[in-house]
Order: structure tokens, then sequence, then C-alpha cells
């Protein structure tokens, strides 16, 4: 059986048609399709790696290199905004603030408050 990676898939029904790699037409049940390919996860040894750095990688790569990158940074602002106005709502002194995983700092532009310390 081919992979879906192999061939032209289309999702019809409850599987995939797809056009296989000398022309044959070949039809694939969703769970057969799981069980077949490497659907999300990739084995090493009797190790299941269920996140694979290198693919993440790899998609992180394609969507910085879309020429719409921008587009869609006035959501990440608001989102940003939003969470700084909530850390800035704590009535407990903050004495040091990590952001971690934001990409391009939405939410720290937004804290410039003086009662935090870092």
């Amino acid at each position: 059986m081919y992979s879906v990676a192999r061939y032209l898939a289309f999702p019809h029904g409850c599987g995939f048609w797809g056009i296989g790699l000398f022309g044959q037409e070949i039809f694939t049940s969703v769970t057969q399709w799981i069980h077949s390919s490497n659907f999300a996860t990739s084995k090493q040894g009797n190790v299941v790696n269920v996140f694979d750095r290198h693919t993440k990688l790899l998609q992180r790569e394609r969507a910085a290199r879309n020429p719409d990158v921008a587009v869609f940074d006035y959501l990440k602002e608001e989102v940003g905004y939003r969470l700084s106005d909530r850390i800035l709502d704590i009535k407990r002194e903050l004495k040091i603030g990590l952001d971690l995983g934001c990409g391009r700092g939405y939410a720290t532009k937004h804290i410039t408050d003086p009662s935090l310390g870092e």
C-alpha cells in the first residue's frame, strides 16, 4: 500500500481516493492510512516520539517564509495586549517576568509598569 505522502490524495467520505505512482487508482480508509504511515509520530526503536523537533522546525521556517506573515500580526498584537493587561491586574509585586515562546514579544512590549522588576 502506498502512503498518502506518495500520491495525490482527495478526501472522499471515510477514506482517500488517490492516484498511485504508476497511475493506478487507490482507495484507503482513514484507519488503514493512520496505521500504515508515520501519522504524526516517528519511531526510534521502541520509543514513540510524538513531538518531532525537526518537523516543527520545518513548519516554523515555512511559516516565516510565507509572504502573508504580517497579515495576522494584528491578532497576535491583540492577544499580547490582552495578556499584558491581565498581568498588570495582578496585585502582587512581580520581580521577574519571562516571555516564553511568544515569538516577537507581543506581550512584553505592552508591559511598561515601573512596579515590575526585570
